[in-house]
């Protein structure tokens, strides 16, 4: 397939502000302004022309004389590893995971920022602080997939955290709350919070939340069983579960509290 298809460097790329970077063995695409590293798949023209039209319009007629003098400096920035580059790439992480936190917290699409937040702050910039401040913010990861990629992290953190608590809990004991909900497109969701005890007080907390085929005993058992053998909890250490109060949709009263109390 197309997609599948690995492409390999262009000298000709340099024309367009463009050099390669090696990283995990993969080559990919730099830009030698902002430093943005693209992905492996816009090694082609069509999309670096298009990263350079969408995000540097007003460098598009730069010649290539100035190209490859900013390519001799971000090969001294790359030696001089620990110096401002690093410093400016650090601070655009914490940055770009503060904007995905916000985003989360305000339940809006992932494409907000790279649409509409990311060139409101541009004008904004560009307005109060000028040209240099306004390309800094270029070269921050907002891409709808980083978003996505950052809140995904954010949520793994925060249910470790939670795992630890409770393995951290006395005699690790903790007890479990089952309920069923939909979501916008009608399917089903098994929603499992978690209780127990944290610095002498009780202590209530989202645990995980899976995707429903069905609404049988079995398949709820199972996923339950299967998030706890995968975060290092037993069912030894469940001192109580209580479930939704409709028999029908988790089948309580034919086989999960029975299996449960096996």
């Amino acid at each position: 397939m197309e997609s599948a298809k690995k492409r390999k460097y262009n000298e000709d790329y340099i024309k367009y502000g463009f050099i390669s970077i090696l990283k995990e063995g993969r080559e990919l695409p730099q830009y030698v302004i902002c430093y943005k590293v693209l992905s492996e798949g816009s090694m082609k023209l069509s999309f670096l022309k298009r990263h350079l039209s969408g995000c540097h319009p007003n460098l598009a007629d730069k010649d290539i004389d100035f190209l490859k003098h900013q390519e001799v400096g971000v090969k001294r920035i790359r030696i001089n590893h620990r110096g401002q580059l690093s410093q400016q790439t650090q601070a655009g992480l914490r940055a770009s995971y503060m904007v995905a936190l916000r985003i989360a917290q305000e339940k809006k699409p992932h494409t907000i920022v790279e649409n509409l937040i990311l060139p409101c702050c541009k004008d904004i910039v560009h307005c109060i602080s000028g040209d240099s401040a306004e390309k800094k913010l270029s070269s921050l990861p907002l891409s709808n997939d980083t978003i996505k990629r950052r809140i995904t992290d954010m949520a793994d953190d925060v249910e470790q955290q939670v795992v630890v608590e409770i393995l951290g809990a006395p005699l690790n004991t903790f007890s479990i709350q089952l309920d069923e909900s939909t979501d916008v497109s009608s399917c089903a969701q098994l929603l499992v919070f978690a209780r127990y005890i944290k610095d002498g007080d009780f202590k209530e907390e989202f645990l995980f939340c899976h995707c429903l085929e069905t609404t049988t005993k079995g398949e709820v058992f199972q996923q339950v069983s299967d998030y706890l053998d995968r975060m290092g909890l037993s069912w030894k250490n469940v001192s109580a579960c209580t479930t939704h109060g409709a028999p029908a949709m988790l089948g309580i009263h034919s086989g999960f509290r029975a299996r449960v109390r096996q």
